[in-house]
């Protein structure tokens, strides 16, 4: 138990760090290194990174660890190699199929398990879906203090199962037999389990147990694979600004992919072969859908969180990350390091106030070339800055939208 609810360990073999996607049921680590979080929290450690940069990236879907602590970087990349689920002790000495696998490949395909279980992965998760097979209960918990996403669980991938029992995501599910039959949810599934005869059930368990690193990819209704779809991550534009993105897709059919999006932030579009453009002109966080088509009307999806970030005085840069968000300053200039951009601190003498305390500083300062007094930095200071005062005067400095002195 994480915090999330009860938690059945996965197996770290054939996800190749972070080739899956997000990790955890709840696929709530965007990266291998936030274990730190683990190791320091639910395993009451001391963790490997140093306190002051784990104070600062506590937050497991914010600021990255990545390349702040070598330790822990080199436990992402040991982890990142282990690609390999091995081969099946349960195929035959050629390493084929055994008949009974061959007729729950069949099974497999005919059942659509691949609207879960899909492609060379056998997972949707680097789609980042998640689902609700019918074994959420009151124990599951939620995701990050917050309800699960779309009431459902991150998909795991199907290859290797072998290497041992209990399954699902609580560990309730003693045997495959018992994990098929678990998903009773038919709306969500797609597919009536208790419709199987036993033999059926046998030999479906029979694939999934031979499910290696020889089998290709997750066998299809109609015989055509889905696209192999990358998800780019959720994305941040500040508002105003001209955006550019691509989305990389591929087909193993070798067929041409047509692209389509769904709620993209106002002011953008994408093209048939996936380059996402425009500029986006509404604030606001958007959860965005993109699916990519081949030739046999296969589609695959994935889904991202696209914040447009306001931008007051349309400089380019998102209202959080400028130091002036009321005057334009495309060169973020703060000569005195107070997180006030010069082009609206003419509190010179930094108690917060712009005041005559500043009006006296800034005289002494006239004519020379003082670049705390050069308010809109061109080179002197001048009539123009005296002028940028007097619209300051009886007020704070800013407003900033990054951490100030005065904060």
């Amino acid at each position: 138990d994480g915090g999330e609810g009860l938690r059945n360990t996965i197996d770290l073999r054939g996800r190749a760090g972070m080739a899956h996607g997000n990790v955890h049921w709840t696929a709530n680590f965007d990266e291998i290194h936030d274990f730190e979080n683990d190791m320091r929290g639910v395993f009451d450690g001391l963790g490997l990174m140093s306190d002051t940069d784990f104070n600062a990236t506590t937050d497991i879907l914010g600021a990255p660890k990545a390349g702040l602590s070598e330790d822990l970087d080199a436990m992402a990349a040991f982890v990142a190699t282990l690609t390999s689920v091995g081969l099946s002790p349960h195929r035959e000495a050629d390493g084929s199929l055994t008949a009974a696998a061959v007729a729950g490949r069949e099974l497999y395909r005919n059942a659509n398990c691949t609207s879960c279980h899909t492609r060379i992965e056998f997972t949707d998760s680097p789609q980042s879906f998640f689902h609700n097979i019918g074994s959420v209960d009151a124990d599951t918990g939620g995701r990050l203090g917050e309800p699960l996403v779309n009431g459902g669980l991150d998909t795991p991938t199907l290859r290797g199962l072998w290497h041992g029992a209990p399954y699902l995501h609580d560990g309730s599910a003693a045997t495959l037999h018992d994990a098929v039959l678990a998903h009773t949810a038919t709306a969500t599934v797609g597919f009536d389990v208790t419709t199987l005869t036993p033999q059926q059930l046998d030999q479906l368990v029979a694939y999934l147990l031979q499910i290696d690193d020889s089998e290709p990819w997750a066998p299809h209704p109609d015989g055509n694979y889905p696209p192999d779809l990358v998800n780019p991550g959720d994305q941040q534009s500040p508002q105003g600004a001209a955006v550019a993105l691509e989305v990389d897709g591929s087909d193993l059919e070798g067929t041409t992919l047509v692209y389509t999006a769904e709620n993209l932030p106002p002011g953008l579009t994408i093209t048939t072969i996936g380059r996402i453009g425009g500029v986006a002109d509404t604030a606001g966080t958007y959860t965005v859908t993109v699916s990519a088509t081949d030739a046999g009307n296969a589609t695959t999806a994935v889904q991202f969180d696209w914040q447009i970030v306001g931008d007051l005085d349309g400089d380019g840069l998102p209202d959080d990350a400028d130091n002036c968000i009321m005057v334009t300053n495309a060169d973020q200039i703060d000569s005195d390091g107070d997180g006030f951009g010069n082009a609206c601190d003419a509190d010179l003498n930094n108690d917060c106030a712009v005041n005559f305390a500043d009006l006296t500083m800034l005289k002494l300062a006239f004519f020379g070339t003082d670049p705390n007094a050069d308010f809109n930095g061109d080179g002197s200071v001048n009539f123009a800055d005296l002028s940028i005062m007097r619209l300051a005067f009886f007020a704070a400095p800013g407003p900033s939208g990054v951490p100030t002195s005065c904060n």
